[in-house]
Protein backbone atom coordinates (compact mmCIF):
# COMPACT_ATOMS: atom_id res chain seq x y z
CA UNK A 1 0.00 0.00 0.00
CA UNK A 2 1.32 3.71 -1.08
CA UNK A 3 0.44 6.48 0.63
CA UNK A 4 0.40 9.64 -0.91
CA UNK A 5 1.95 13.07 0.88
CA UNK A 6 -0.52 16.14 0.74
CA UNK A 7 0.69 18.35 -1.92
CA UNK A 8 2.94 21.30 -0.13
CA UNK A 9 1.05 24.03 -1.80
CA UNK A 10 -2.13 23.03 0.21
CA UNK A 11 0.60 22.96 3.76
CA UNK A 12 -0.04 26.39 5.10
CA UNK A 13 -0.77 27.53 8.56
CA UNK A 14 -3.54 30.94 8.43
CA UNK A 15 -3.79 33.31 11.64
CA UNK A 16 -7.51 35.22 11.45
CA UNK A 17 -7.47 37.89 14.52
CA UNK A 18 -9.81 39.88 15.82
CA UNK A 19 -8.45 42.58 17.51
CA UNK A 20 -9.81 45.99 19.44
CA UNK A 21 -7.72 48.11 21.36
CA UNK A 22 -8.47 48.90 25.00
CA UNK A 23 -8.42 52.70 27.02
CA UNK A 24 -4.73 51.42 28.21
CA UNK A 25 -3.33 50.43 24.88
CA UNK A 26 -3.45 46.75 25.16
CA UNK A 27 -4.89 44.90 21.93
CA UNK A 28 -7.39 41.94 23.34
CA UNK A 29 -9.54 39.72 21.17
CA UNK A 30 -9.89 36.43 19.26
CA UNK A 31 -7.05 34.58 17.30
CA UNK A 32 -7.94 31.53 14.98
CA UNK A 33 -4.98 29.59 13.81
CA UNK A 34 -5.72 26.92 11.02
CA UNK A 35 -3.22 24.79 10.03
CA UNK A 36 -3.44 22.50 6.84
CA UNK A 37 -2.12 19.78 5.00
CA UNK A 38 1.22 18.51 6.47
CA UNK A 39 1.04 21.22 9.29
CA UNK A 40 -1.88 19.83 10.85
CA UNK A 41 -0.61 16.44 9.61
CA UNK A 42 2.72 16.32 11.90
CA UNK A 43 1.04 18.32 14.45
CA UNK A 44 -1.68 15.24 15.22
CA UNK A 45 1.06 12.65 14.97
CA UNK A 46 3.49 14.30 17.24
CA UNK A 47 0.67 14.98 19.92
CA UNK A 48 -0.84 11.69 19.16
CA UNK A 49 -0.23 9.92 22.67
CA UNK A 50 -0.10 13.35 24.75
CA UNK A 51 -2.48 14.33 26.65
CA UNK A 52 -5.25 17.13 26.36
CA UNK A 53 -2.83 19.70 28.91
CA UNK A 54 0.14 18.55 26.61
CA UNK A 55 -1.95 19.39 23.43
CA UNK A 56 -3.02 22.64 24.59
CA UNK A 57 0.41 24.02 25.75
CA UNK A 58 2.00 23.06 22.76
CA UNK A 59 -0.34 25.43 20.81
CA UNK A 60 -0.16 28.13 23.03
CA UNK A 61 3.23 27.65 22.93
CA UNK A 62 2.81 28.22 19.03
CA UNK A 63 1.45 31.63 19.50
CA UNK A 64 3.72 32.99 22.10
CA UNK A 65 6.74 32.52 19.20
CA UNK A 66 4.92 33.95 16.88
CA UNK A 67 4.26 37.07 18.48
CA UNK A 68 6.86 39.00 19.26
CA UNK A 69 5.99 40.52 22.96
CA UNK A 70 4.74 39.29 25.81
CA UNK A 71 1.28 38.20 25.81
CA UNK A 72 -1.55 36.68 27.43
CA UNK A 73 -3.31 33.87 25.58
CA UNK A 74 -5.53 30.48 26.38
CA UNK A 75 -6.71 28.53 23.56
CA UNK A 76 -10.46 28.05 24.11
CA UNK A 77 -11.68 24.67 21.79
CA UNK A 78 -10.87 21.45 21.90
CA UNK A 79 -9.38 21.22 18.16
CA UNK A 80 -9.72 17.55 16.35
CA UNK A 81 -6.50 15.69 16.88
CA UNK A 82 -7.81 12.20 15.97
CA UNK A 83 -9.53 13.43 13.02
CA UNK A 84 -8.31 12.75 9.53
CA UNK A 85 -9.82 16.53 8.49
CA UNK A 86 -7.10 18.30 6.12
CA UNK A 87 -7.06 21.20 8.92
CA UNK A 88 -6.67 21.55 12.51
CA UNK A 89 -8.53 24.89 13.72
CA UNK A 90 -7.08 26.12 16.94
CA UNK A 91 -8.64 29.17 18.70
CA UNK A 92 -7.53 31.50 21.30
CA UNK A 93 -8.50 34.35 23.38
CA UNK A 94 -5.43 37.05 23.12
CA UNK A 95 -4.58 39.99 25.16
CA UNK A 96 -1.13 41.96 24.38
CA UNK A 97 -0.41 44.33 27.26
CA UNK A 98 0.67 47.83 26.40
CA UNK A 99 0.66 47.43 22.88
CA UNK A 100 0.69 51.20 22.48
CA UNK A 101 2.03 54.08 24.62
CA UNK A 102 2.44 57.78 24.18
CA UNK A 103 4.13 60.59 25.15
CA UNK A 104 3.04 64.38 25.76
CA UNK A 105 6.27 65.97 25.09
CA UNK A 106 10.03 65.58 25.02
CA UNK A 107 10.78 65.11 28.16
CA UNK A 108 8.57 62.27 28.53
CA UNK A 109 8.83 60.23 25.21
CA UNK A 110 12.80 60.01 26.92
CA UNK A 111 11.60 58.65 29.73
CA UNK A 112 9.72 55.73 27.74
CA UNK A 113 13.46 55.10 26.37
CA UNK A 114 14.72 55.02 29.24
CA UNK A 115 14.40 51.69 30.45
CA UNK A 116 12.37 52.96 33.71
CA UNK A 117 9.05 52.18 31.58
CA UNK A 118 8.03 48.56 31.05
CA UNK A 119 5.43 48.17 28.22
CA UNK A 120 4.49 44.80 29.30
CA UNK A 121 7.08 43.04 26.81
CA UNK A 122 8.30 43.79 23.75
CA UNK A 123 11.03 46.68 22.21
CA UNK A 124 9.80 50.11 21.65
CA UNK A 125 10.80 51.51 18.21
CA UNK A 126 9.44 54.72 18.76
CA UNK A 127 7.51 57.19 20.85
CA UNK A 128 5.44 60.27 19.17
CA UNK A 129 4.45 62.90 20.91
CA UNK A 130 3.63 66.91 19.18
CA UNK A 131 5.78 69.63 20.00
CA UNK A 132 5.39 73.43 18.53
CA UNK A 133 2.36 71.98 15.84
CA UNK A 134 4.66 69.42 14.51
CA UNK A 135 4.44 65.78 15.15
CA UNK A 136 7.70 64.40 16.71
CA UNK A 137 9.04 60.97 16.96
CA UNK A 138 11.95 59.49 19.65
CA UNK A 139 13.52 56.51 18.60
CA UNK A 140 14.13 54.07 21.00
CA UNK A 141 16.53 51.12 21.43
CA UNK A 142 20.18 50.17 21.24
CA UNK A 143 20.65 53.47 18.65
CA UNK A 144 18.67 55.84 21.29
CA UNK A 145 18.33 59.18 19.00
CA UNK A 146 17.24 62.00 19.87
CA UNK A 147 13.70 63.73 18.51
CA UNK A 148 13.15 64.28 15.30
CA UNK A 149 10.32 65.74 13.27
CA UNK A 150 7.97 62.68 11.76
CA UNK A 151 7.20 65.43 8.53
CA UNK A 152 8.23 68.47 7.42
CA UNK A 153 4.73 69.95 7.96
CA UNK A 154 2.56 70.88 10.87
CA UNK A 155 -0.20 68.79 12.49
CA UNK A 156 -3.41 69.12 10.68
CA UNK A 157 -2.09 70.60 7.14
Amino acid sequence: MTTTLPESSISQIVRKADLSLTSDGSLEGKLTVTFTGLEAQWRRVQERNEDEAHRKKLLEDYVKEIVPVGIEVELVNKPEWTSSAPSLVAEYTLKVPGWVAGATDAAEAALFCDGREDFGGGHTEQIAYVADGYEMVRACGPDDQAARPRAARGRGD
